[in-house]
C-alpha cells in the first residue's frame, strides 16, 4: 500500500460536516486522477482510501492507494485495484 499524508492549514466549510468535507476531497482525486476511493456499494471496485483529522486549521489527509489488485473475498466484498498511475504528493497537492 502507498501512503501519502498531506498537512493543509484549512477548516471545513462552514456549512459542511466534516463528512461532507471528506467527500469534496474524495470527488476532488477521483476528477483529477479517476481514482475511487470511496466504496459506495460493498461490491465496488475501488483504488484505496482517504482518512482525515478535520481538526480547524491544520486538516491531516492520509490518502492510502493499493499496490496490488485483490478480488473479493470473505474478508471483504469490494474488489482492490492498484491504479495505474499513482498521483505524486505535489499533484495531489496542487487539486486539494
Amino acid at each position: 500500500m502507498v501512503k501519502i499524508t498531506i498537512k493543509k492549514s484549512v477548516k471545513c466549510p462552514s456549512n459542511k460536516s466534516p463528512a461532507q468535507c471528506s467527500d469534496i476531497i474524495i470527488d476532488k482525486l477521483h476528477e483529477e486522477f479517476n481514482c475511487k476511493l470511496r466504496a459506495d456499494k460493498k461490491t465496488d471496485t475501488v483504488n484505496g482510501f482517504v482518512s482525515i483529522d478535520h481538526t480547524p486549521n491544520n486538516h491531516v489527509i492520509d490518502i492510502h492507494f493499493y499496490d496490488a489488485d485483490e478480488s473479493s473475498n470473505k474478508k471483504h466484498l469490494t474488489t482492490l485495484k492498484k491504479l495505474g498511475k499513482i498521483p505524486t504528493e505535489s499533484e495531489i497537492k496542487k487539486i486539494i
